[in-house]
This record gives C-alpha cells, structure tokens and sequence, in this order.
C-alpha cells in the first residue's frame, strides 16, 4: 500500500514538473521577437509583364534594409483585381494613377496615401495623350466619331476618362467612337503603330517611347497628380509606413548624383524622387468622375 502511494506521489511530481517545463517554453516561445512576415507589392501592369517585374524590383530591394523585412512582387493584369486584393488585405503596397486609387479609396479608407512620385522635370504631375499612327491620315480628334478607339483598362486613368474629356473639347465622347479595352499603355501604342486602331489613350511618357516607331500626338490632357505609392493599414503599422515615406522622400535623385547613381536602375516614372502625398491631392479626378459611367464592355 505504502508502495502504490509512493508511486502515484512521484507520478504527481512528474506531471508537475512536466507542466512546468511546458509553461517555460511558451514563456519563452512568446518572448522570441516574432518572424516579420513578406510584404507584397502589386505594380501596375502598364507594360509587359517582365519589365515592369524588372523595373519595379531595385526599388523594391532598397526598400528591405530600412524595413528589415522582405517584399516580394504579387503580378496581376487586371486593375480591378489588383483593387479587390488590396481590400481583402492580400496586398500591402501598390503604385497607383490618379483615378485607381480614388476608386480604391471610396471604398476602402485604410488605403493610405505615402508619397507621390514626381516626373523628369520633378513635377508631382503627369498628363495622358491621344495618340495616332502617322500613316492613320488622321489630324484631328473630332474625325474620330465611329472609328476604331484602343483603351487601356476602364480603372486606367488615361482610359475611358481622360480619353473621354479631350473628345468632350470637340463635342465628342468616347461612346461615339467604337472603342476597344486592350490592356496595358504599351499594347494600345503598338496596336495604334500597326494600324489596327485609328487613335488610341495612354500615358504622355509611354507614348513618347513610341514615337520613333510612327506614333504621334493629336491632343494632351491638363496636368494631373502623379502616381502614387498605397500603403494598406490594415496589414501595415504605422511605424512601417513612416519609414517608407522618409526612406523615399530622403532621396533627391535630380539634385544629388548618388542619389541619382542608386536609383538608375528603378522604372523611368519612380526614379526622379518623390514629394509627400495627400488624399486632397485627387480631388481633381473625383470633380472629373461626377456624372460619368466608365463601361467595363466586356473586359477582364
């Protein structure tokens, strides 16, 4: 009898020991810092996909070493899809245009603006275009009632919207025109070249690349405010996203030749410095959406 009780008694102790030893290590499991999780970055798919991927990754890199954590590029073609995974919080960051991210924001407020990205001349500005073949034989926009129109993506700035207020100028709107969504600035320029649209609408610095090919201008949109870097609150900190702003507004690429040397190899539209950016900004595109319906015709 006194050897059963002897047996269970150790038992007891045992078990105690056991769970002492368990509480220790989830007090120290606990205390460990915890493992920063990735960060994703959705770029615009304005170009072909390798060379946005490309042109977006050196900044990208430079970014890791003040945030001490990872970030990695999450790819999707389509603007509206890259809207809905920034709301269901599977994006963190993305770089949007004017009419983008105010769509964004009027549903989702934790999109928070960090900086804006400014432009060769290092304006926070930027203007979309109506370009044209020079073998089209066309010289004005108000010739172009039903003829073929290429667009870029119904969240895209330059497309339905400002294609649709420079044809407005003539008395003209973009219903008038048979139009056609193609994707990205880069495929309507190429497209138009090859004579398959009569005019297409994209972003002024992409179609400036395109001119030795046989593109050309027939009408410039007014100014707008520049692309803008998006931080999600909901899955990042406050702390985080003060550092991205100061990490990216230190940086004086136009002014400072070492500056200038680091972000050589980032895209053409983020490497001339940045200025801070308020959601105020935008309100010129949220004037210019009053009234217009932007038909998605079918695209996806």
């Amino acid at each position: 009898m006194l050897s059963l009780w002897d047996s269970e008694g150790k038992d007891q102790v045992r078990n105690r020991y056991v769970l002492v030893y368990i509480l220790l290590f989830l007090v120290c499991l606990c205390a460990m810092p915890a493992v920063a999780r990735e960060i994703f970055f959705a770029p615009l798919p304005m170009e072909q996909k390798e060379k946005v991927i490309r042109q977006i990754m050196p900044m990208l890199h430079f970014l890791e070493k003040p945030l001490g954590q990872h970030l990695s590029v999450k790819y999707f073609s389509n603007y509206e899809e890259i809207l809905d995974k920034f709301k269901t919080e599977e994006i963190d960051l993305v770089i949007l245009g004017p009419l983008p991210y105010v769509q964004l924001r009027e549903t989702y407020p934790d999109a928070e603006p960090v900086v804006r990205f400014l432009n060769e001349q290092g304006e926070g500005t930027y203007t979309c275009a109506l370009v044209t073949g020079v073998e089209s034989g066309l010289t004005s926009i108000a010739a172009l009632k039903e003829q073929r129109l290429a667009l870029t993506q119904p969240h895209s700035t330059c497309g339905y919207l400002c294609t649709d207020n420079l044809l407005q100028q003539v008395g003209l709107s973009v219903n008038d025109t048979d139009f056609q969504y193609l994707g990205s600035h880069q495929e309507v320029a190429l497209a138009v070249i090859r004579g398959e649209f009569k005019a297409g609408g994209i972003k002024s610095s992409i179609g400036k690349k395109y001119v030795h090919l046989g593109l050309q201008f027939l009408a410039e949109s007014a100014s707008l405010p520049g692309f803008v870097l998006v931080a999600n609150k909901r899955t990042l900190t406050d702390k985080q996203i003060e550092i991205l702003r100061n990490v990216l507004l230190q940086l004086r690429p136009l002014d400072n030749p070492t500056h200038r040397k680091l972000v050589e190899e980032w895209g053409q539209g983020i490497r001339y410095g940045t200025l801070i950016a308020h959601d105020s900004d935008y309100d010129v595109i949220r004037d210019q959406l009053r009234g217009v319906i932007i038909p998605s015709k079918d695209f996806h």
